[in-house]
């Protein structure tokens, strides 16, 4: 079994964040306007985790970064809070924003609650990943 030092591990993790941080922000750059760039870049996902990602890519980018966290939302469990579940939530969000929008001044629409669909998605969630 081979040990690898702390040090080398996080200057290959930092390297290998610089190329990657580099390649999306190439194809960042060619599919969207300067001007929405200029609000700055939201990292999410398990990497985002990575003690100074968000400095890193603020140095790489010379644009604002920060480590998006899913938010406004009330009886969701801990571990969904995390950053490798924002886009997830996120999307759920976003799913059911626009599903209320389409029942709107509807009586016979949905009325799920929020907490309950983020409680049900929590207990489906550590079915599979125990702790």
């Amino acid at each position: 079994q081979k040990t690898v030092p702390r040090r080398r591990l996080c200057e290959i993790l930092q390297a290998r964040s610089e190329e990657i941080i580099e390649m999306v922000m190439g194809e960042v750059k060619r599919s969207v306007h300067d001007d929405i760039l200029s609000a700055g870049v939201v990292l999410t996902g398990g990497t985002a985790n990575l003690r100074g990602i968000d400095i890193l890519a603020e140095q790489i980018t010379g644009l604002p970064v920060r480590v998006g966290v899913p938010g406004h939302l009330q009886g969701l469990s801990e571990t969904l809070s995390d950053p490798a579940y924002a886009t997830s939530v996120g999307l759920l969000q976003w799913a059911l924003k626009e599903n209320s929008l389409l029942y709107e001044g509807k009586r016979s629409g949905p009325s799920l609650a929020l907490g309950g669909i983020f409680r049900r998605f929590g207990q489906f969630i550590r079915v599979l990943i125990p702790e």
